[in-house]
């Protein structure tokens, strides 16, 4: 069965169970496909492949707990992507006996989603006892990346575990939430998470520079975040954390620095000073 094949093709899944009974292909040879899962459970007796040979593929799975229970290989190819949108509560978003990874991964978190500093949630679980070494485009074993949280953003390390017990079910890929501002991984926002963030102010980087919105740049956004982080530290961790004022100093001067590069910029003339 074939989603999208030789043209565009979009099926959505709501509630209940659907049976395929042979391979699913999300985006056939020349086509694009697009298939959403938003609550229920979706079997294959065969493989899942996302993205064609020469077409595109996109699974959506929404924020209603879904699972798709995949009796043979789970493929994201170069040319298909996965998203999934956690909610409260989640459960695994895929099951399979074996998986390949090359495509593109995004995730969003639901508003209703009430994230602990350190939980992980799962992503796919495999069953089978094949060494599992692919991993999406752009997200190798350990990679940070910034997730969307209603209108919010979330820090997540995404993490592959390979050679698995034979017969045994492994949470083969995870995520584990971050704490916003904790650029060294430590699990606490001190001064040490500010000095790099200072570091590397106005420069381009992930979010072990500083970068906690996920722009790609280091600026007052990602400084305001922090600030935020440390004015709610716990008293386990408050001991090294800045007092207010010299917060408050360093965003002020941060917002200096921020407005006399707009005056440099070419073309921006300084504002008149009367006298």
């Amino acid at each position: 069965m074939i989603v999208g094949d030789g043209g565009q093709g979009i099926a959505s899944l709501t509630g209940g169970e659907t049976h395929v009974g042979r391979n699913l292909t999300v985006g056939g040879p020349f086509g694009t496909g697009t298939l959403t899962v938003d609550g229920g459970r979706l079997f294959v007796a065969g493989n899942l492949t996302v993205g064609g040979v020469a077409g595109e593929g996109t699974m959506t799975f929404g924020p209603r707990n879904s699972i798709a229970d995949v009796e043979g290989t789970f493929s994201v190819t170069a040319s298909g992507s996965l998203h999934r949108q956690f909610a409260a509560n989640p459960l695994p978003a895929i099951q399979a006996v074996s998986a390949n990874l090359a495509g593109e991964l995004s995730v969003g978190f639901a508003g209703d989603f009430v994230p602990t500093i350190g939980q992980s949630v799962a992503l796919l679980e495999v069953s089978g006892n094949a060494p599992h070494a692919s991993t999406f485009v752009g997200k190798p074993q350990g990679t940070v990346f910034i997730a969307d949280w209603g209108a919010a953003h979330l820090p997540v390390r995404i993490d592959y575990q390979a050679n698995l017990d034979a017969g045994a079910v492994a949470n083969d890929v995870t995520l584990t939430v971050l704490r916003q501002g904790d650029v060294n991984f430590d699990g606490t926002v001190t001064r040490a998470d500010l000095a790099t963030l200072v570091a590397n102010w106005h420069a381009t980087g992930g979010f072990a520079q500083g970068d906690l919105d996920g722009d790609g740049q280091i600026g007052l956004l990602d400084l305001m975040t922090l600030r935020r982080e440390l004015s709610t530290a716990s008293p386990t961790t408050a001991a090294p954390v800045p007092e207010p004022a010299s917060l408050a100093t360093l965003f002020t001067a941060a917002l200096a620095i921020t407005l006399l590069g707009r005056y440099r910029t070419p073309g921006l003339a300084r504002p008149a000073i009367r006298r």
